[in-house]
């Protein structure tokens, strides 16, 4: 028996074609087959309208005209949306918007009020604070400090418009269709996830030689148990579940943690395992140069016949060629029986004389 592991570019190429193939394949299911079959099932077109619709209607999101979605606001447009959301679409008054979301009054306020014939009006949306000083300032350090306000007020809206949508998504009837349309796209990316890991990871390994993924197939890789025999088909379901739960879903939960670590066990442990590898008792090889049997007993019976044949050999020549059915001639220097000696014959002559 020769086990030559598989070397690790191999094993990279094959899962990255695997994980290609299985993502393109993913794609199509989840658009053509299992969203169509949740939209007419639930009803998921509806409820997506009525989510659209508030979102439009908080003046936070607008209609992206070249792809006709629903989208978020351009920074430019921040503080009119944050103004139109608190007073337009929550109903409160612009001297609480100044107040509250401007926090016009307070020490590290970026706004003052509005003035109305030189007195401040809190009825008007409040502007941006002079720079102190500027008229004593040079060109070059008005510019300055007129870069650092425009810093400043870029993220102040940016921050205001995070939490205006932080306070829709708070919203009880928005919240309810958010909660509804993501508990039924998880459910399309489980099923589809699912499917996809199944067919590409216990399917086709089953069906395959020796546990072979399309990938495998390609590189000439196949998987053998931990003591090098011929890999059974429990271990490839197990070596398929752990990959599946535990990798690839437990993945999606830890910013693609599992399965990284997964992977560096790989590259740096001896015999170049995975977890699930090590879970299922299995090792991936190079089939093209190396050797396994079924069992122990295949092996061993395999050994016997090399070394049978061994015994039959002297310094690789063979013994003889000559087979039962074909007896060896006699040698040219032995008399037959019927015809005698021709000295014997001579001698009898002489005598009679």
């Amino acid at each position: 028996m020769n086990i030559v592991p598989a070397s690790l570019g191999k094993r990279t190429g094959a899962a990255i074609i695997d994980l290609l193939v299985a993502a393109l394949v993913w794609f199509g299911l989840l658009a053509y087959a299992i969203q169509p079959i949740f939209n007419a099932s639930f009803n998921l077109p509806a409820i997506q309208e009525d989510y659209q619709a508030i979102q439009l209607e908080s003046k936070l999101y607008v209609v992206d005209e070249d792809y006709g979605t629903v989208s978020v606001l351009a920074e430019e447009d921040y503080d009119t949306g944050v103004l139109a959301y608190y007073t337009e679409y929550k109903g409160e008054t612009i001297a609480w918007y100044n107040t509250e979301i401007l926090k016009i009054g307070e020490e590290d306020s970026l706004f003052v009020y509005a003035q109305t014939a030189g007195v401040d009006d809190p009825t008007i949306v409040g502007v941006p604070a002079p720079i102190e000083d500027s008229g004593s300032m040079t060109s070059e350090e008005l510019s300055s400090a007129t870069a650092v306000q425009t810093s400043n007020l870029a993220n102040f809206y940016y921050d205001a418009y995070t939490a205006a949508r932080t306070d829709l998504n708070a919203q009880e009837d928005y919240a309810a269709l958010a909660n509804e349309l993501a508990y039924y796209f998880k459910w399309e990316l489980a099923i589809g996830t699912t499917i996809v890991l199944a067919i590409f990871y216990l399917i086709i390994p089953m069906f395959l030689k020796d546990g072979r993924t399309l990938g495998k197939q390609i590189f000439g890789l196949s998987l053998v148990n931990k003591n090098g025999f011929k890999i059974k088909k429990w271990q490839i379901a197990v070596r398929a579940v752990v990959f599946g739960v535990f990798e690839i879903f437990g993945s999606l939960y830890t910013m693609m943690g599992t399965i990284l670590i997964s992977y560096t066990i790989m590259i740096f442990g001896k015999k170049n395992m995975s977890i699930h590898d090590f879970v299922a008792s299995s090792r991936v090889i190079d089939s093209k140069r190396s050797t396994w049997f079924k069992n122990a007993e295949e092996a061993a019976a395999y050994q016997a016949e090399l070394d049978k044949n061994a015994g039959k050999s002297v310094l690789g020549a063979p013994v003889s060629l000559i087979t039962p059915e074909a007896p060896a001639a006699p040698t040219p220097s032995e008399p037959t029986p019927s015809e005698p000696a021709p000295a014997v014959e001579e001698e009898k002559s002489k005598e009679d004389k």
